[in-house]
């Protein structure tokens, strides 16, 4: 059994974006983890926020001359050489164009064969190309399942092991929450899971049960576009979504979702939200699919008084933990993300936001300063 260090994904880009304030690139970062758990986005996350390129290596589906070249006479030295594959080439001061910064990622590595491991270790170790080194503003780093994954994972040779740092994921729930906020995941799915953390990853059961369809990071995320696909009121949505992740994650979400024709609309509660409905204390899937939309509708297009509204809505929550729930999502989610200083500076400096504070306490300032 492998043992690594275990890290979020939060942490993990923290880690990176520190070494690459140090000029450290040349560390090559490896994440282990179960299928669906957002290892290879994470990369293509990090790739975005540097205004990096990303060049993706399924590694799965390489043999060794991918890496290395293929062979061919030079008559003139009367030697071999190797034409290294043109992406590689990109890594290295031969790049066509832009030479600004990469993150080369070799997914999926532990399913690749045993030539494929001895290829990269001059990639690797030693961040040489085809005879020329690989620039220093490149991140080389890869993904794997674990082994006890049954994904098809093997294990790497201690000679290549020993060129990456080893990290292993760990799901967490909020980061995720985060993360789907901001890559407008339905609404209808964020709030199931708000609810219900643990139906956000089923992976462990899936591996006792064989199912082939199963709840991850990945395929939760997908319900959501399944269902704008088909429809809310679609025969087969029930069948689609058991497709996505497994009969029993379905059923349960499809009982949660009944609740979104008696949702209170953010357009009513942006209206007026003192006067509008307010679901009762015992309708809690109904106020977490209310929160949830409304947060998602405020992000959508953010106004001083939408935000003023949900503040006003959490106020009159009757559960006190939701209201809080709500509020943080508004400062989280909106607020402290928005790019307009008058809008931040407004709803902090608003009369609301002190009640708000007295009726939740100091959370208010630890999400928010201006």
């Amino acid at each position: 059994m492998n043992s690594f260090q275990v890290v979020t994904i939060k942490q993990l880009k923290s880690i990176i974006r520190n070494w690459r304030q140090a000029s450290t690139l040349d560390l090559a970062p490896f994440l282990w983890g179960a299928p669906g758990g957002g290892k290879t986005d994470m990369f293509h996350q990090l790739a975005e926020e540097w205004g990096a390129k990303c060049y993706s290596f399924l590694t799965s589906t390489m043999d060794p001359t991918d890496v290395v070249g293929v062979p061919h006479p030079d008559h003139e030295n009367g030697c071999t050489r190797f034409l290294a594959p043109y992406d590689f080439i990109q890594l290295t001061e031969d790049a066509d164009g832009d030479k600004g910064p990469v993150i080369a990622l070799f997914d999926d590595l532990p399913a690749s064969i045993e030539q494929v491991f001895n290829a990269l270790l001059g990639v690797i170790g030693g961040r040489v190309v085809g005879g020329r080194p690989i620039r220093d503003n490149v991140l080389l780093c890869a993904t794997g399942n674990r082994a006890e994954d049954k994904a098809g994972a093997q294990e790497i040779g201690t000679a290549l092991s020993n060129r990456f740092i080893h990290f292993e994921i760990r799901l967490d729930h909020e980061d995720w929450v985060e993360w789907a906020f901001d890559n407008s995941v339905h609404p209808d799915v964020l709030a199931f899971v708000r609810q219900h953390p643990d139906m956000l990853d089923r992976f462990s059961e899936a591996l006792d049960t064989g199912a082939k369809a199963f709840a991850t990071p990945r395929s939760v995320a997908r319900t959501g576009r399944i269902q704008e696909a088909l429809g809310h009121d679609h025969p087969l949505l029930l069948n689609a979504i058991a497709a996505n992740c497994g009969d029993g994650w379905a059923t349960q979400y499809q009982a949660f979702a009944r609740h979104r024709n008696k949702m209170v609309s953010p357009e009513e509660i942006f209206r007026d939200p003192n006067g509008c409905t307010m679901p009762a204390q015992n309708e809690v899937d109904l106020l977490y699919a209310t929160n949830t939309s409304l947060i998602a509708a405020t992000k959508a297009k953010p106004t001083i008084a939408k935000c003023k509204a949900v503040g006003t809505y959490a106020m009159r929550m009757p559960h006190e933990d939701l209201g809080l729930v709500l509020a943080q999502d508004l400062l989280k989610q909106v607020v402290s993300k928005s790019d307009d200083e008058n809008l931040r500076a407004e709803v902090v400096g608003s009369a609301l936001f002190v009640e708000l504070k007295k009726k939740f306490g100091n959370f208010m300032t630890t999400y928010m300063e201006v």
